[in-house]
């Protein structure tokens, strides 16, 4: 009988350990989820904070551009603020996936390098003179290319040695 009530006791216990466990557990995934919620909207409201920058310009004609050729980006909405970019190199470096490299206007006044898939093109344009970097990227709900600037504070950059780039 003694037993029975010492075996009764430990199921007890263990029966309360358990519950204590399965609670707190909920509770911390509760906690998670609430802290995901709150990265996932301070994500969110950074994005919405820069302006994106609407542009045209021709996606089809980038696989056949060649060295010295020029691509034009018109900023919509802005009459003035296009951009000129000079090809330097276009290179497909795997099948499907066409790199771009060129100046925009002049080796002076900044960079660009896209990339481009099928339809589809991203990349980076970056302007020495005016000390602006965008991020070229597609807005499928407005099914338009846009440019959107980039925070200098938000860049990773390692410290070190002078800039690769020029005016910096």
């Amino acid at each position: 009988m003694i037993i029975s009530k010492k075996s009764a006791f430990n199921f007890l216990v263990l029966g309360l350990s358990l519950v204590m466990a399965i609670s707190c557990g909920k509770a911390e995934q509760n906690k998670g989820s609430e802290v995901e919620s709150n990265q996932v909207q301070a994500i969110n409201e950074d994005s919405s904070a820069t302006e994106k920058m609407y542009i045209e310009m021709d996606i089809e004609g980038i696989p056949s551009l060649k060295r010295g050729d020029s691509l034009e980006i018109s900023v919509t909405g802005n009459e003035g603020e296009n951009m000129n970019l000079q090809i330097r190199r276009v290179q497909e470096m795997m099948p499907g996936i066409t790199s771009v490299s060129a100046f925009v206007g002049s080796s002076e006044t900044g960079q660009a390098t896209l990339t481009v898939k099928g339809q589809k093109v991203t990349g980076i344009i970056d302007l020495f003179d005016q000390k602006k970097k965008y991020t070229f990227a597609y807005d499928s709900a407005a099914s338009s290319y846009y440019l959107q600037p980039i925070n200098p504070e938000d860049m990773d950059v390692l410290p070190g040695s002078k800039p690769l780039s020029p005016n910096e």
